[in-house]
C-alpha cells in the first residue's frame, strides 16, 4: 500500500486492528494509509494493521479512493496460497487457515476453499516449503513417515552458479 493514500474497500473483510483484536474492513469505507501495512478508518479513527499479503496486493481489497467503481479482483487459489504464505511465514496449517476463512476467501476465484484444496494447494505450491523444527520436510507420506507440527515458509530463490536457469 502506499502511505498517505486513500483507499476505498471493495468489500467487507475481517482482519485485526492495531491491538491484535478482530475487526472488520467495512464496505464502501474510506481509510487512509498511515504506512504500508497500517490503515486509519476516516470516520471512526480506528487503527488496523493489515496482513502481509494484503499490503502487497491491495487491488484485490481496495481501490483507490474517488477512483471509477471496480469489481474486486479474483485470483487462483494457488497465487492466494503462496500470498498468504509469503506474507506470513512460519504459521502453522490451521493459523493460515484462520486468516482465509477470517476474510471469507474473498480474493480467491468465485468460491471459497475448502479444507482439503486449501490443503492439496499449500502442499502442491513450489513456492511453499513445509518445516519441522526449522528442517524443511521431504518425500511423501508413504516415503517418511506421518508429520505433524510443521509450519510453512516461502521458498527462497537458489541461484545457480552452473550457468542454467533454476
Amino acid at each position: 500500500m502506499t502511505p498517505n493514500a486513500s483507499y476505498e474497500s471493495m468489500l467487507t473483510v475481517g482482519t485485526l486492528n492495531g491491538d491484535d483484536l478482530p475487526c472488520e474492513l467495512t464496505r464502501a469505507r474510506i481509510y487512509k494509509a498511515e504506512s504500508f501495512d497500517t490503515l486509519v478508518d476516516v470516520e471512526t479513527g480506528e487503527v488496523t494493521k493489515v496482513p502481509l499479503h494484503m499490503a502487497r496486493n491491495p487491488s484485490w481489497y481496495f481501490q483507490k479512493a474517488g477512483e471509477m467503481r471496480q469489481q474486486p479482483v479474483k485470483v487462483s487459489h494457488k497465487e492466494f496460497v503462496r500470498e498468504l504464505v509469503r506474507g506470513n511465514e512460519g504459521l502453522d496449517f490451521e493459523a493460515l487457515w484462520a486468516l482465509g476463512e477470517a476474510e471469507d476467501w474473498f480474493a480467491c476465484e468465485s468460491r471459497p476453499a475448502t479444507r482439503n484444496s486449501f490443503s492439496a494447494t499449500l502442499s502442491a505450491e513450489a513456492s511453499v516449503e513445509a518445516r519441522k523444527n526449522g528442517v524443511p520436510v521431504k518425500g511423501t507420506k508413504a516415503e517418511r513417515g506421518q508429520v505433524k507440527g510443521y509450519t510453512y515458509h516461502a521458498r527462497k530463490n537458489v541461484k545457480r552458479t552452473d550457468g542454467w536457469a533454476a
